[in-house]
């Protein structure tokens, strides 16, 4: 529906008085017999390429060929002023036509199977609704929040309530609906009798089910498109985490696995209100692929002041994980999350016990590995010069030009080799460039991973530069998780040597500060030191 959106607001400003086909339509037998009707109905067709409006106004009806549809026989006939075998003897000559509609919004055409009869119906209510002006958009009879076509004449609605049964059509009605709302005509915050009911059902109910009864009834609605979600409210902000997490736990059958569901889904509730508040929270506008990583450090700070352990925060992050990956089974939602490595879990009494010869050298070992695969990732995105521009001038996808190596010429020309994702594309370049990837039989994650592309630094690959870290200069973890990159110094001022300045928290009560330059502690390093700390630092500057 997004060419459904960029045709309307096109017209929205300048849109000039709407024009009738009456005189292309009446009285075909008054026209001059016409001697090279087909001479006839190419010209008509190269005249009305160029004509946007007139483009609105062809019908499209069933047609015998790959689209299914064409312009309506009839149509050919009033305007070319032929007979009506003729007209549909010389149809195919007016594809070009079709091609033009399709490429300026005026058809959509839906991804899923489709009849003409619902491409036809769409165009009708998007020509209807373009044509209006703000004062008509004011007087539409509106009920329940919605046009009300029982109230409207045929000759003011172009289409039948029948006609919402094709999706094309319910997508278009509902796109006009989002324009009233934001021209303020309807309510966004309008609620039904039935939601208004079911809000006074959960009031009466959440006095009086327990957390149990509560998650049986919210994984007994099945979860397998974005409208299947509950729709949050004041009352219940979060019922769309709850419903995702209740879903989750029918995977498991003991009691012990439904109870980890339940505790993950309270704490990621907790995470979430400390981000979000407690408003009404949609998954489908919030959750991004970095999600499960901010929960990662939330849950870590807890670990880290005790307030749980290594092995429950495990526990729920695992539940946490598998939860979000069962969001990416939920149709039109297109979500995908970074995942990342859980806790290592230590009893107290081992946690100061020293590592064995073997121990160290395996770490060591470990250490060099990761280093390699993290300069693997942080490898600059060399320009393969494949491809050619998909794009037209509007930034739409050409027909027939929707290949991964266009793609591949968008990311390395016109994105600058900077990845984008669902959650962030903004602008018609990015959007195109996604949709592209969409159309093809990868997903974006796999594309990026062939191309050789880190989408994100994370975790897993900053932390070999950690350890090294460690292993170097004998920090402790807090410093060395305090690092900037303008830390390590070549020459220090007073004394020329190369050092590495790192901060030392130090509190009182609950107070926190930093030490200011003179007082900072300093690592003073030897020249090997310093040449492998150095080489770290630029690697990671250079990103």
């Amino acid at each position: 529906m997004k060419n459904i959106g960029i045709t309307i607001d096109e017209i929205h400003e300048d849109f000039p008085e709407p024009g009738i086909l009456g005189a292309d339509f009446k009285n075909v037998e008054e026209k001059q017999p016409i001697k090279d009707a087909e001479a006839a109905v190419i010209e008509w067709v190269s005249k009305t390429a160029g004509d946007k409006e007139a483009l609105w106004e062809i019908p499209i009806s069933k047609a015998d060929n790959t689209l299914g549809f064409s312009v309506a026989v009839k149509h050919i006939q009033s305007a070319v002023g032929v007979s009506y075998s003729v007209a549909q003897k010389y149809r195919g000559l007016t594809t070009p036509l079709i091609g033009r509609m399709i490429e300026e919004g005026i058809l959509v055409i839906p991804s899923e199977s489709y009849e003409a009869a619902g491409i036809e119906n769409t165009r009708k209510l998007l020509n209807w609704y373009r044509k209006l002006t703000v004062e008509e958009k004011h007087t539409l009879p509106i009920f329940g929040n919605k046009i009300s076509i029982g109230k409207m004449s045929p000759e003011q609605l172009p289409i039948k309530k029948e006609s919402l049964r094709f999706n094309v059509v319910k997508d278009a009605w509902e796109f006009i609906h989002k324009d009233l709302e934001k021209i303020g005509i309807i309510d966004p915050n309008y609620k039904s009798v039935a939601e208004r009911t079911s809000e006074a059902n959960v009031n009466r109910i959440n006095h009086s089910e327990s957390q149990i009864e509560r998650f049986h009834r919210l994984a007994a609605r099945e979860l397998n498109a974005a409208d299947d979600f509950f729709p949050p409210s004041k009352l219940e902000p979060f019922i769309q985490v709850e419903q995702l997490f209740a879903c989750s736990s029918k995977t498991v059958s003991s009691k012990s696995g439904k109870s980890n569901y339940r505790v993950a889904s309270s704490s990621f509730i907790e995470f979430l209100s400390k981000l979000y508040g407690n408003k009404p929270f949609r998954i489908v506008t919030t959750f991004d692929e970095y999600l499960l990583s901010r929960y990662r450090k939330y849950l870590e700070g807890k670990v880290i002041n005790k307030e749980i352990s290594s092995h429950h925060a495990n526990t729920v992050l695992s539940s946490v994980r598998i939860t979000l990956n069962r969001l990416t089974q939920v149709r039109d939602i297109e979500y995908s999350f970074f995942n990342i490595n859980g806790f290592a879990t230590t009893r107290e009494t081992d946690v100061k016990k020293p590592f064995t010869m073997n121990e160290r050298l395996r770490i060591l070992e470990a250490i060099e590995k990761g280093l390699s695969e993290s300069r693997k990732a942080l490898k600059p995105y060399k320009k393969t010069g494949l491809g050619s521009n998909p794009l037209d001038e509007k930034g739409s996808v050409i027909r027939g030009l929707s290949t991964l190596e266009n793609a591949r010429w968008l990311f390395e020309n016109r994105l600058m080799c900077k990845p984008v994702h669902y959650n962030t594309a903004k602008s018609p370049i990015e959007k195109s460039f996604l949709r592209i990837i969409n159309d093809s039989d990868k997903g974006l994650i796999e594309v990026y991973n062939d191309w050789g592309i880190t989408p994100m630094i994370n975790m897993d690959t900053l932390t070999p530069y950690v350890l090294r870290l460690a292993q170097i200069t004998g920090l402790n973890a807090n410093p060395l998780l305090s690092l900037d990159i303008n830390d390590y110094v070549d020459s220090h001022p007073a004394t020329s040597r190369p050092c590495l300045r790192y901060w030392k928290e130090r509190s009182d009560g609950h107070k926190e500060y930093h030490l200011d330059l003179f007082n900072a502690e300093l690592t003073w390093l030897t020249s090997s030191q310093a040449k492998s700390i150095k080489i770290i630092f630029e690697e990671l500057g250079a990103v």
